[in-house]
């Protein structure tokens, strides 16, 4: 009994230790920093599933466009679909990248049709995890991005890196 109170004591201080280091003297959470646009610059694999409807993949290439917004073309399997994407806050603090589908003349579209958290790998390469706008209705959607070689580049750059 001793033994089981130990440990429940022990699992109640990680617990308030983790509470502590998460915010601040005030107790409001720490922001997060956004990484600059440039980190998510690259080419990507992609796996998702539209609601209850079955997997896919393909393949993403997101640019730069300016300071706020990117842009990513998309193809699965035979379609082509250009998004804009723009970092923001959550009122979390936490960032996320809002994805809106883009016409023709490349304007971005309302309403937002996804958004994605991030993470970066052991390696410094971000992976994106999305979930994406209803379609007809149905329900939401998931897709991961993961980087592809070649993106390492683009992340030396944004982190002011020489070649």
């Amino acid at each position: 009994m001793a033994r089981k109170r130990q440990r429940l004591r022990g699992a109640q201080l990680t617990a308030v230790a983790a509470l502590c280091f998460c915010t601040d003297a005030v107790g409001q959470t720490k922001r997060e920093e956004s990484p600059p646009v440039q980190f998510f610059a690259g080419r990507y694999a992609l796996i998702g599933a539209a609601g209850a409807g079955p997997a896919y993949r393909g393949g993403a290439t997101i640019t730069v466009i300016d300071k706020r917004t990117l842009r990513a073309a998309r193809v699965i399997g035979a379609v082509k679909t250009v998004e804009l994407g723009r970092i923001e806050k959550t009122r979390f603090n936490t960032p996320v990248i809002r994805w809106f589908a883009a016409d023709s003349s490349g304007k971005a579209l309302k309403p937002m049709i996804g958004s994605c958290h991030f993470k970066v790998d052991l390696a410094n390469y971000p992976m994106l995890l999305c979930t994406r706008a209803p379609i007809d209705g149905g329900a939401y959607g998931y897709e991961t991005f993961f980087p592809l070689d070649g993106s390492a580049q683009a992340q030396r750059k944004a982190f002011g890196f020489s070649d």
